[in-house]
């Protein structure tokens, strides 16, 4: 089997981060020193962007003008002792595709459902289950296609470069508790989805817009026409899973199809900030 390719595997950098301004419990200055202080050298934020479905966590437009200006505050006054990027975490139906006031994109999903019948996958078990049954009549394997029908598509609708916690939609289902993803039908769907949000993004490049301030080792890596997939460990510090996301199986297909990884922590709580991500690049190596 061919070895992960890591492109932040010296762990001095962690790119999906949150703040105080959407639903993170820290301010960007106190991120900022809690990476000075584990010697990072470079930290990315990822504010989630608004959207009339996700405005419970994302950045009000008021806040994700404060964002773009602290943030520039903090990377020069900080910029002897590391770098600072302005990411964006955006979502399937965020209605601002433009990528000019940010250095990446994360591109996450974070909603199932019909048309204006949209629930989070993510928030509460309750939430998720309640959605589960009033739009897809209780189908578990429904809810898992109209998912991954969504992740196929997210970095190119969100013309993103790296692609979020590809399995959110096991958040909950520590041990299959709700659905078994061990069954074909569901490694299936998740495999297509891989797999068309690969061969679609080939080739897409880097915007020029973007060039210049993107982070070396994320540009480099999308200088090979493939996105970034990255490996998640914020359920592990939330307590959800035991191993991050995306699952083993896709990890596998990530590797064999030579994907760059990107591990990160999607940390809301500064006292996370590197959360196992030591573990993770060892778990990476040990995948046979």
């Amino acid at each position: 089997m061919r070895r992960p390719i890591v492109i932040n595997a010296d762990l001095r950098s962690n790119y999906h981060t949150h703040s105080i301004l959407c639903d993170g419990k820290d301010s960007l200055r106190e991120m900022t020193e809690q990476a000075v202080s584990l010697g990072f050298t470079e930290l990315g934020f990822s504010g989630h962007q608004w959207s009339e479905q996700d405005q419970d966590y994302a950045m009000t437009p008021e806040n994700t003008a404060r964002y773009l200006e602290k943030l520039a505050e903090l990377r020069e006054e900080f910029a002897p002792k590391i770098g600072i990027f302005t990411g964006i975490e955006r979502g399937y139906v965020s209605p601002d595709r433009d990528n000019s006031r940010f250095d990446y994109v994360i591109a996450s999903v974070h909603n199932a459902g019909a048309d204006g019948c949209l629930f989070a996958v993510d928030h509460t078990e309750e939430i998720m289950l309640r959605g589960v049954r009033e739009v897809f009549g209780g189908d578990v394997m429904e809810y898992v296609k109209d998912y991954y029908s969504r992740e196929a598509k997210v970095l190119t609708l969100a013309r993103g470069h790296i692609a979020g916690h590809f399995d959110l939609i096991t958040k909950f289902n520590e041990g299959g508790r709700i659905f078994d993803e061990s069954d074909t039908a569901y490694r299936r769907a998740a495999l297509e989805a891989l797999d068309e949000a690969v061969e679609t993004y080939a080739g897409t490049g880097i915007p020029d817009e973007q060039s210049g301030n993107m982070p070396l080792c994320i540009r480099k890596a999308l200088e090979s026409g493939k996105p970034v997939f990255e490996i998640n460990t914020g359920a592990m510090a939330r307590g959800y899973r035991t191993v991050p996301y995306p699952a083993p199986f896709i990890i596998k297909e990530l590797i064999r199809r030579e994907v760059p990884l990107l591990i990160s922590t999607d940390c809301h709580d500064r006292r996370f900030l590197d959360h196992d991500m030591a573990w993770a690049l060892r778990y990476l190596n040990s995948l046979d």
